[in-house]
């Protein structure tokens, strides 16, 4: 059979690999994977320790395909491997050593093991002593998550003492703003739960800056800013609790509307991000006296139009006449509270539109189809010309 060579597997194990890791589909995991162990089988393999490290990799996305305990374990032992290997290569010692360590503490949150968190946390600070290393900061973090488990698990103040000393020393030699916003996170959420456990304040200070800079080093559209702004908004709290001071309480009014603002009205925490908004308007209410100055009323406009074009999507689906009412009920308020010149005006007419349309489309409701008609014109007319949302509406503008 062609390409039974070390040289042929080689190659058809990289390409495999290079698939699998773009598709993640389960049948190209394991051909990489049966290609990766061909490959080790034979002789004179060249790279091996980086062949056992992609292997480790696979193997850990089979496990998170199927839960397949020996998949994990598997993967382990082939890193392991691939670490003893790259002796005398601090580099690749380093990367192996942090690989183990999440790899081992991934298997503690399966098998609940002491020995195995012990093991997680030994790899990670073998990662973290390696020298020299570029991505130390990255390394820290992950000794400083590690960490944190095993403050969880045992309730001992030691683990908790070194997270914060290694998130410090992350923040220090985080070589870009995504690996510092990521360090400072990490901190701050070790010196809450410091703060917390043994009353002492004095951190909290130190906690909320890092949690403050952290959001402004996130990106708005990051997958990581609800986190962020969801650890900045529990560490304002804390101190306005403690202290009673207005500015906190007015900056954590703003971190909570734009949490709201943020999250999608499909993320399950878009229900508790709103419960814990009124919380706060309620408390700034209470201490001041003043309804929250904000752009609260827009806000909820969004959070009503995107439910009202989800109902008119379901609608669709299953034709339950109530759920189409209340999608009308939510678009008309969201419309009305969206002034002309704001934004969001033409996405949230958008909506409003397509429930009407649906209304008129199954009812032959040619009222209804009407103003569908002229609200979806309005979208298009307050959507500049080189938006790519204009074409959209032009193209889904009823007709009557």
């Amino acid at each position: 059979m062609g390409g039974g060579s070390a040289e042929g597997l080689a190659e058809r194990f990289w390409e495999a690999f290079r698939v699998a890791r773009h598709s993640a589909d389960p049948a190209s995991v394991e051909k990489a994977i049966d290609l990766g162990y061909a490959l080790l089988a034979a002789e004179d393999v060249a790279e091996r320790r980086s062949v056992l490290s992609d292997l480790g990799g696979l193997l850990q996305t089979r496990y998170h395909q199927t839960g397949d305990f020996e998949f994990l374990q598997e993967a382990v032992r082939a890193v392991t491997e691939a670490y003893l290997l790259a002796y005398g290569s601090p580099e690749d010692s380093a990367s192996y050593a942090n690989n183990i360590g999440m790899l081992l503490h991934t298997a503690f949150r399966r098998n609940q093991d002491r020995g195995t968190l012990a093991d997680a946390l030994d790899w990670s600070r073998t990662a973290v002593d390696e020298e020299p290393s570029t991505k130390k900061a990255f390394y820290l973090g992950n000794l400083v998550v590690a960490l944190r488990t095993a403050f969880t698990v045992t309730e001992d103040l030691a683990p908790l003492a070194e997270a914060a000393e290694h998130a410090r020393a992350a923040v220090a030699c985080s070589p870009d703003d995504v690996s510092t916003a990521r360090s400072l996170h990490f901190l701050a959420v070790v010196l809450r739960d410091w703060s917390h456990e043994t009353g002492e304040t004095g951190v909290v200070e130190e906690a909320v800056d890092a949690a403050r800079r952290a959001v402004e080093l996130t990106p708005a559209g990051s997958s990581d800013v609800l986190d962020r702004l969801k650890i900045l908004a529990y560490l304002l709290d804390d101190r306005f609790r403690a202290r009673g001071a207005r500015d906190d309480l007015a900056e954590l009014l703003r971190v909570r509307q734009t949490l709201v603002a943020h999250t999608p009205v499909t993320d399950p925490r878009h229900s508790q991000n709103l419960v814990e908004l009124t919380t706060t308007e309620r408390d700034w209410t209470a201490l001041t006296g003043e309804g929250p100055t904000s752009d609260r009323g827009w806000e909820r406009a969004d959070t009503q139009a995107e439910v009202c074009g989800r109902y008119a999507a379901e609608f669709e689906q299953i034709r339950d006449s109530a759920l189409l009412e209340r999608a009308l009920e939510l678009g008309r308020s969201a419309a009305a509270a969206t002034p002309a010149g704001h934004p969001r005006r033409g996405v949230r007419l958008d909506h409003f539109a397509t429930a009407l349309a649906a209304r008129g489309e199954a009812f032959g409701d040619r009222a209804a189809l009407a103003e569908a008609v002229i609200i979806e014109r309005e979208a298009v007319a307050c959507t500049s010309a080189g938006h790519p949302l204009r074409v959209q509406f032009m193209a889904t503008s009823p007709s009557t």
